[in-house]
């Protein structure tokens, strides 16, 4: 850089201008008009002119949009405490039903008053023939209703077990019938979700899967000794997470 750009220049009196060296004059006025033509190049062109800060706020609203839409809707496995289980008022034939499964409950429990999986699989088979078309609950399926509420760990299910149980049966086959739309012991799977949702559980997509595949048969339908046993099993799953994540 010529040495006279580093000059101080001093003004003596309010009306002097102040006095550059030829060199450094004829400097400034290239360097003024470089940077001037600079400018205006870059202004005259459209296409040239960035606004940073707008152009990242916009790319970065568009990433958000693209974010949320795409974002699979997807559940959390687990009780789904928004939907609070009702059990349907007993009809009258309702109540001459329970009346009966007592009677049947200390029939078939004995001495003891107490009933297992094969006892409660005789009693249901009975209580439930209408729902099951002709099929029958198997042995593994009263296993699972048994330790549902087999606080004890014996195997067996006392009288206000029982009714605990029944209770939740009688939850469960309402929920089954709203679903049974034209009343032939199915539902298809694909209403398997909004199924479960009213009886209180929420799965994620992928445990969803794996139910589906479990439980329906070859022509995409659940029957109703199938949803039982997927209720039971979810439940039962569940309720054991829930127990190790307590400790």
């Amino acid at each position: 850089m010529p040495q006279t750009a580093n000059k101080r220049i001093s003004v003596q009196g309010a009306g002097n201008a102040p006095h550059y060296q030829k060199e450094e004059y004829q400097c400034r006025v290239q360097v003024m008009a470089s940077n001037y033509q600079q400018k205006n190049i870059i202004l005259a062109n459209p296409r040239i002119v960035s606004w940073p800060m707008c152009h990242l706020a916009f790319c970065l609203q568009g990433l958000y949009i693209h974010t949320f839409l795409s974002r699979p809707i997807d559940d959390e496995t687990g009780f789904d405490k928004e939907t609070p289980k009702r059990e349907p008022e007993p009809t009258q034939e309702d109540q001459q039903l329970i009346d009966k499964m007592k009677q049947t409950f200390f029939r078939v429990a004995g001495s003891d008053e107490e009933i297992d999986a094969f006892e409660l699989r005789e009693i249901l088979n009975v209580a439930f023939k209408e729902e099951l078309q002709g099929e029958a609950f198997s042995t593994d399926v009263c296993r699972s209703l048994v330790a549902m509420y087999d606080g004890d760990l014996s195997g067996k299910l006392g009288c206000d077990e029982f009714a605990a149980l029944w209770s939740e049966l009688r939850v469960w086959k309402g929920v089954f019938k709203k679903y049974d739309h034209d009343s032939s012991g199915h539902f298809s799977s694909y209403e398997l979700r909004q199924a479960l949702h009213a009886t209180g559980f929420r799965v994620s997509n992928k445990v969803l899967g794996g139910i589906t595949a479990r439980f329906n048969n070859k022509n995409g339908h659940i029957m109703f000794d199938d949803f039982i046993s997927c209720l039971a099993r979810l439940k039962t799953m569940i309720s054991k997470f829930l127990l190790m994540l307590s400790f």
